[in-house]
């Protein structure tokens, strides 16, 4: 863990000229005692500068819940590994899955669902309240310029 990441990221965001507000940066599950300290005090440093921060691939890792008790998130990006299938209701899996949108939703935070892949899971998520997700069903990762053309073509209505 780099000693000056707070400082680094915090440099790279003022010398670029963008309002902290505009700025999510995410993180993940740590495996040591240190490393958990070490990205507490980041954080807490990002959210006093006014930068969103959220945690990455929750629920892979062994600390889960200590990290979004102990560690002041704005968002929980919940691991696709929660996610059920299509026909996994009243699994496990989709037992758990609701548990944790509700858990974050109780505790202020904004819950997105990584790994989002058919009409089926969106159903899931609309019924549990979970309202952001990412994934395949939506489209790959992009390179920027791609993005961008689908920007350019994009249109609201309101």
């Amino acid at each position: 863990m780099d000693i000056d990441l707070l400082k680094t990221l915090l440099g790279i965001i003022d010398r670029n000229g963008v309002p902290h507000e505009y700025i999510e940066i995410e993180l993940t599950e740590t495996t040591s005692y240190v490393e958990f300290d070490n990205l507490k005090r980041i954080v807490s440093g990002l959210q006093q500068a006014g930068v969103y921060t959220s945690v990455d691939d929750f629920g892979i890792g062994y600390s889960s819940l200590n990290l979004i008790r102990e560690i002041p998130w704005n968002v929980l990006k919940v691991d696709r590994c929660f996610l059920p299938g299509d026909d996994e209701k009243g699994s496990v899996t989709d037992l758990m899955f609701r548990h944790v949108v509700t858990m974050a939703l109780d505790i202020g935070l904004e819950c997105i669902a990584e790994g989002v892949e058919t009409p089926a899971q969106i159903d899931v998520l609309r019924n549990y309240k979970c309202r952001v997700a990412q994934g395949f069903f939506f489209d790959r990762p992009l390179p920027v310029n791609e993005f961008e053309k689908k920007l350019d073509g994009f249109c609201y209505e309101i």
